[in-house]
């Protein structure tokens, strides 16, 4: 997890692996003029500075409910009662699994898989299954297979929407059998949607998975959400939305109890950006500078792996969402000896594909594969990146030129 812009050498390092929102993105003169409205509100003292309401800040619930319901459609399924204010989806996903898993308990994950909730699954101490995903997301009818056979997961963890790392999107009818899956066997799903509010090309955005889980006697799914992609990361600040008996034994858990709500301060603030329209103003303009910056990534490799590797040398889905593409090269490659013996000679840094394995038995490994994203940089030095990545790719060749013309798989 090399910074940018490291000295090696004399030589700059450009990192295109490192999954940060665009540092000339993140909105400080929208968010000071919000501080300096919610500083002039009677009562500002309390509401920024004491302890919070247990569940989170009425306002900001209100209105990102509002805000919802204008740009996903959402309807009246979706109350107050249905929405925790969180740190963010981190730690979100840990409170979750620390009340509702027990030690042994198996959670079913995406393969390949966000590596950061790797570690609250240890934590936790579940076992991991892999579940293959493709271009349309989790493999449903594999959880079905599995359920079949006897092996029940406890959870379910899935980034349903622009994955990381590989930019996928579940269908609507995957979504739809997973919550059905989960009622027939009685499962949990943990549904990680920081993206959800980040499609590209004038795409509307998908739905939540908490949108097919319709039965209010029977909920199953918590949908995770955060403002760290939309505004930054800095405000630590996010949401859960699950059934009212779910967001409940949320709300009673030891640490919210102790502490009291979380972040009523940035909530305040960002409250103050959903009255003015600054948030929903600048959430259209992240998605604009993406959808660019997503075309300036994928055409810089389609320009750029060809010569080195072949046309058929690499495959990747072209993202809808997200932040991330993941290239996966032939059988073979080892991208993190690419990594650590060549990319430095080029100065380039990525992530090599096996951070995205659980290592789970049996799990594949990702080797041949590796992430780059296409949010932080600016389009020049991402372009450059891709260059430096080709040349190193290229060296990589010249010492197994056995792998030449292979397909990537």
């Amino acid at each position: 997890m090399s910074s940018l812009w490291d000295k090696k050498d004399g030589q700059e390092v450009i990192n295109i692996g490192k999954g940060h929102p665009k540092t000339s993105l993140l909105p400080l003169p929208a968010i000071t003029a919000a501080f300096a409205a919610a500083a002039a509100r009677p009562g500002a003292a309390t509401a920024l500075l004491q302890y919070g309401r247990m569940q989170g800040s009425e306002d900001l619930i209100a209105l990102l409910i509002a805000w919802l319901r204008e740009t996903v459609g959402r309807g009246d399924e979706l109350q107050p009662e249905n929405v925790l204010i969180t740190t963010g989806s981190g730690p979100a996903l840990d409170y979750i699994l620390h009340l509702f898993t027990s030690a042994g308990d198996t959670v079913f994950a995406d393969s390949p898989g966000y590596f950061l909730a790797f570690p609250s699954f240890h934590d936790c101490r579940l076992r991991i299954v892999d579940i293959p995903t493709d271009e349309h997301g989790m493999d449903v009818e594999a959880v079905a297979a599995k359920c079949a056979a006897g092996d029940v997961p406890r959870v379910i963890y899935t980034v349903p929407i622009g994955a990381n790392p590989t930019g996928a999107t579940m269908t609507d009818e995957r979504r739809q059998r997973l919550v059905e899956l989960a009622r027939q066997y009685g499962f949990l799903i943990i549904a990680d949607e920081v993206y959800q509010l980040l499609t590209y090309d004038g795409a509307p955005a998908p739905k939540s998975l908490a949108q097919f889980d319709s039965d209010p006697d029977n909920r199953v799914v918590f949908a995770v959400n955060s403002f760290s992609k939309l505004l930054g990361p800095g405000l630590r600040l996010g949401w859960v939305e699950a059934g009212p008996a779910h967001v409940a034994r949320l709300v009673a858990a030891g640490a919210i109890q102790s502490g009291g709500g979380l972040n009523p301060f940035p909530s305040a603030v960002v409250a103050e950006m959903f009255r003015s329209g600054d948030a929903q103003r600048h959430v259209v303009t992240v998605r604009e500078t993406y959808t660019a910056s997503a075309s300036t990534l994928c055409d810089a490799l389609d320009a750029e792996l060809p010569p080195v590797v072949g046309a058929a040398g690499y495959r990747y889905l072209r993202p809808t969402g997200g932040f991330f593409v993941f290239v996966r090269l032939a059988p073979g490659v080892d991208t993190e000896v690419l990594l650590k013996e060549y990319a430095p000679q080029t100065g380039v840094v990525f992530f090599a594909g096996r951070h995205f394995a659980s290592g789970a038995p049996g799990g594949q490994a990702f080797t041949n594969a590796l992430r780059v994203c296409f949010a932080f940089l600016d389009e020049a030095p991402l372009r450059e990146g891709v260059r430096r990545l080709a040349a190193a790719l290229k060296a990589y060749m010249a010492d197994h030129p056995e792998l030449v013309g292979v397909a990537a798989t």
